[in-house]
């Protein structure tokens, strides 16, 4: 998704502080801010001083003048390293939009309202009083479904109704055939939603999404609606896939729910298998994940990859103790559980960066080849910001930032995307790249597209003299200084030149102040 925004966002940091109106005109480098890593101001020391009124020339010479005693708040001059920080205009993306089109003529009879989180078996509307429930995958449904029918929308459809337990008995073989065992599945599921009971499955009998989705605009009940006209429209929140189970057994040990799918995860297990994710594969990885491996290509990649010191292992297509002691070296070195498994069965390739969604099945359970497991999946939803193309440079894949969302918490992210491609935001406009966020934190699945702002760290610097924003004096004659407290406790104006301001306080160099000198900071 392309926007168009203000690459950054201004903000003037002295407007929220307690500064004095006369600060209002600096000239401070808007949308850089500069926090400090260690803090150490002694802002809130209260001395008993003489205050001295004095005629500043901007030299930092005071005059006497009639002294007063009072209490006066005073900070320290501290030295600190400095992050810079930068503040980029962006915006929360809720997820791919999916736009529900109808395939026939009818009447939308009942809808799921605007907001409305729809999971698997959701239903989304309903067209002449027939319910249109949700189920996950990637194909929509071209064609009507029915016994004797051949093809992966089989494959998905039985995976979707065995994981909403219309396969009780697990007399359903998950895969590409449409059986009868499939059409009396689809019955059960028929008689259970309110659909008429066929055994076979309309076009327009579901919404296929990739997983969870949000209703952005739902369906106008009473209305008529024409074959390829839009019914309602969708956000994807969660796209998700499903781990299918290909041995047999009872379930031992299963992912928990929100963990984090990683390399060597244990999805699950059983008496008979440890079923472990695998995120990266090398040479000897890919074989022993490829069912169709020829065992002798995978003891020769074992042999190569030096996981035979001892020169055992035989590469004769005989699985023997050395070729599972090769392997067992293997799974320690690359982060698995050791097994010494050499089926294809023990291993699911996943993408990196997923969580386990749901849980199909329960520790205890019996299963039955094939049988949906778990369902994984990553939230859609990102944080797109377009960058000047000269300032590209600042971002790169893996670096964390942070984002302000608009009720101001805030919420970790790092950076996954940087665009190669530029692109003009208006004619004859800058050239921008688009960054992507994607959010580390959890956040409510609720939350709509919205402009937020994130927060990139940038140049740092070092040994920088710090006073808090509030100590400044603005001199009549145009400049800075600030009230220097002295040893015998008077005061005196000392000149400063600014360096840079945020959340109250401001980086100074000056001939007259020395780290540890205190200065008065108004109340």
């Amino acid at each position: 998704m392309t926007t168009t925004i203000d690459h950054r966002r201004q903000r003037d940091h002295l407007a929220a502080d307690a500064a004095t109106d006369e600060l209002a005109g600096l000239d401070l480098r808007t949308g850089r801010r500069w926090p400090y890593v260690l803090l150490g101001l002694a802002v809130g020391s209260v001395a008993t001083i003489a205050v001295t009124t004095m005629a500043g020339d901007g030299s930092g010479d005071a005059s006497t003048a009639d002294t007063v005693q009072a209490d006066l708040v005073t900070a320290q001059v501290t030295v600190q390293d400095l992050v810079e920080e930068v503040d980029w205009a962006a915006e929360l993306t809720s997820g791919d939009e999916v736009s529900v089109v109808a395939t026939s003529d009818a009447t939308v009879t009942a809808s799921a309202a605007a907001g409305s989180l729809l999971e698997r078996g959701d239903v989304a509307f309903e067209l002449d009083s027939e319910p249109v429930p949700v189920i996950y995958g990637e194909l929509p449904l071209w064609r009507p479904l029915a016994e004797g029918d051949e093809g992966l929308d089989v494959l998905q459809l039985e995976t979707n109704l065995v994981a909403l337990g219309y396969d009780p008995d697990v007399t359903v073989t998950i895969d590409d055939d449409f059986t009868a065992n499939t059409a009396a599945m689809v019955q059960r599921w028929q008689e259970d939603i309110g659909r008429e009971v066929t055994g076979t499955v309309a076009i327009d009998a579901v919404v296929v999404t990739a997983g969870p989705v949000a209703v952005i605009d739902e369906a106008t009940v009473g209305e008529r609606v024409r074959a390829g006209e839009a019914i309602a429209a969708l956000s994807t929140r969660t796209e998700t896939a499903t781990i299918v189970g290909r041995s047999t057994g009872t379930i031992t040990e299963l992912a928990a729910l929100d963990e984090p799918v990683t390399h060597g995860t244990v999805l699950y297990g059983t008496d008979e298998v440890l079923v472990q994710a695998v995120t990266e594969l090398d040479a000897v990885g890919a074989l022993l994940t490829d069912p169709d491996a020829d065992p002798v290509d995978v003891e020769a990649a074992l042999v190569a990859a030096g996981y035979d010191p001892d020169g055992a292992v035989v590469t004769d297509a005989v699985y023997d103790d050395a070729t599972v002691a090769a392997v067992e070296l293997w799974q320690e070195a690359t982060g698995l559980t050791v097994t010494g498994a050499l089926t294809a069965d023990a291993y699911v390739v996943v993408p990196d960066g997923l969580d386990v969604v749901e849980r199909l099945v329960a520790v205890g359970d019996r299963m039955a080849a094939p049988t949906p497991v778990l369902l994984i999946g990553a939230p859609t939803m990102e944080v797109v910001l377009p960058v000047a193309l000269t300032d590209r440079e600042d971002f790169e894949v893996g670096g964390e930032v942070v984002v302000e969302l608009p009720d101001e918490s805030t919420v970790a992210g790092a950076i996954t995307e940087v665009g190669a491609a530029a692109v003009a935001t208006e004619p004859e406009g800058d050239l921008t790249v688009d960054v992507v966020v994607q959010l580390t934190d959890p956040v409510d699945e609720d939350l709509p597209a919205s402009e937020v702002t994130v927060t990139v760290a940038g140049d740092r610097v070092i040994d920088a003299m710090v006073v808090p924003t509030r100590a400044l004096v603005t001199l009549a004659e145009g400049g800075f200084a600030v009230e220097q407290v002295l040893a015998d406790g008077t005061t005196v104006l000392a000149a400063v030149e600014t360096g840079t301001f945020d959340d109250g306080v401001v980086e100074i160099t000056s001939s007259q102040l020395r780290p540890g000198d205190d200065v008065v900071v108004p109340r």
